[in-house]
């Protein structure tokens, strides 16, 4: 028995396409540049090649999907995408036969960064009243 297999649209690829850039932002990746191949694969629904060096991700999307393309699994496909490129300094540090504890320490550090903003600037309000500034240091 043959699996049901589901073709992508012209217009479920551009969703893609629009969720792989508006997570891109949502994470501060804009160093990076992102783009799209789409082309059949067998085992994954993406797949993506970062190069660090450059800055350049590419997202192979496969235009033959196991599961249903509904929007929030294109979505949800997508963001994933995006988590490779947001991890991708910390996995190619990890692979380098000559790694200083500067440059882990570097792209630990950009991670925590892009992490803090996202969750901040998009899930955290800020509780109780505004806290006083300090006007200096004071005399006694």
């Amino acid at each position: 028995m043959t699996a049901k297999t589901f073709k992508l649209t012209d217009k479920q690829i551009e969703f893609f396409r629009r969720s792989l850039l508006r997570w891109q932002q949502l994470l501060g990746l804009s160093d990076w540049e992102i783009r799209l191949v789409c082309k059949p694969y067998k085992d994954h629904m993406a797949e993506t090649i970062s190069r660090c060096e450059n800055r350049i991700a590419d997202v192979h999307l496969n235009s033959t999907w196991i599961i249903e393309p509904t929007a929030s699994n294109i979505e949800r496909v997508a963001a994933h995408e995006v988590f490779h490129v947001l991890v991708a300094d910390l996995a190619y540090i990890s692979q380098m036969r000559y790694t200083t504890e500067e440059s882990a320490l570097q792209a630990e550090e950009a991670l925590v960064v892009r992490l803090e903003n996202f969750v901040l600037n998009h899930f955290i309000e800020p509780q109780g009243p505004p806290l006083e500034t300090s006007a200096g240091p004071t005399d006694k």
